[in-house]
Formats: structure tokens, sequence, C-alpha cells
């Protein structure tokens, strides 16, 4: 039996520009796929310190779940539009890889990958 959702608000538009952190040091390469540096318009993302590369994933909960888990939807959202306006989609195992090497899933990432995996199942359906 299915079971019956709520229907989900449509993706908001994100101008990726607005969103843009500081300014890479040049391109990187991950995966064979280069990153054109734009991925600090991502607010999760970060250069690492002492280290080649970035970390995809820097984000902090709060401590309350349900805060979180609406925070990890929003980020979700943003993720979505910046893969979907740079053709970028290797960025999510990117994200997803930085998640398991933090070893924690809490709600924020929870409710990330609850964003990701409705917006996917949302595109199946059209």
């Amino acid at each position: 039996m299915r079971r019956a959702t709520k229907r989900q608000p449509a993706l908001e538009a994100v101008n990726v520009a607005e969103l843009a952190g500081p300014p890479a040091n040049g391109n990187e390469e991950v995966d064979g796929i280069e990153d054109d540096g734009m991925s600090h318009a991502l607010p999760f993302v970060q250069d690492r310190d002492g280290h080649l590369g970035r970390d995809f994933w820097c984000v902090a909960g709060t401590g309350n779940y349900a805060v979180d888990y609406k925070h990890g939807e929003a980020l979700a959202r943003r993720a979505l539009a910046y893969m979907a306006q740079q053709r970028l989609p290797e960025i999510l195992v990117w994200i997803v890889r930085a998640m398991h090497e933090h070893g924690h899933i809490g709600g924020v990432e929870t409710g990330f990958l609850r964003g990701i995996s409705d917006a996917a199942l949302r595109g199946r359906a059209q």
C-alpha cells in the first residue's frame, strides 16, 4: 500500500552569484572532474585548513533535530540549484563522501539527504 505524502513545495530558485563566498584558489579536480571554483557558492563547502582541496560538508548541528532537519532540507535546495546551474551533479558524490568522512549523520544530514531524494522522486514522476 502506498503511503500518502504531503506535497512538497517547488524548489526555490537560488542566485548562485549572491551565495558566493571567498574566491577559490584556482580550479580543483576531484575524481577527474574539474571544479570551476564556484563550489564556494555553497555555504557548507570550505577550503581545508593546511590541506589541499575542499571539505564539501562543513555543517554543525544545533542539537535540535527538527531545526537541523529543516536546515538540511534548505541546504539540499541550494545544492540542487547549484548542481543544475553549473551542470555539476558530481558534487553530490563529493558531499556524501565528506559526510561519511566526518562520521556523523544527524538531523542536518538526514534533512539534506531527504531533500535530495524527494527532488529525485519528483523528477522521476514527471
